[in-house]
């Protein structure tokens, strides 16, 4: 069985992008989402900081919603699959990728005020802003930690 479902939780880079695409005109809002990773070295008890960078394409009404809603900066929790995009460089005619989020669900930071906590995205607490864990949570914040 194969499951391809993403859960993402981090800062706007960038203002939302919309255009329509297509004959129909569908729309397609593109996002930047920096989500970033703190941690203390064990060596030398130092906090460490590291960002990763994601793009993310969302599609019809989603994407209309999306872009008047968010900007850059905004913390926000995307619920999405991942998707391989391919294409041919013009110029060096190589064969070119680049892993996307096709984002289904899209929560502004704030927005999850009223959602009981138990029923939120793990991430989605306080995007982007790292939380110290309560005592009895679990952490999966490195590989040791992941249960596969």
């Amino acid at each position: 069985m194969d499951i391809n479902q993403v859960i993402i939780s981090g800062n706007l880079t960038r203002d939302p992008e919309l255009r329509k695409v297509g004959s129909r005109g569908t729309s397609l809002c593109t996002l930047g989402v920096a989500i970033n990773k703190r941690w203390k070295d064990k060596n030398t008890g130092e906090m460490k900081q590291e960002a990763t960078f994601v793009d993310v394409d969302v599609w019809g009404a989603e994407a209309d919603k999306a872009a008047g809603q968010l900007a850059k900066g905004r913390g926000v929790c995307i619920v999405g699959e991942l998707k391989l995009d391919r294409w041919e460089d013009r110029t060096t005619k190589q064969q070119r990728t680049k892993l996307k989020v096709k984002a289904t669900n899209i929560i502004p930071a704030g927005d999850l005020a009223g959602v009981p906590r138990s029923q939120q995205p793990a991430a989605a607490s306080q995007p982007g802003v790292h939380r110290e864990m309560n005592e009895g949570e679990e952490s999966f914040e490195t590989n040791e930690d992941i249960p596969f």
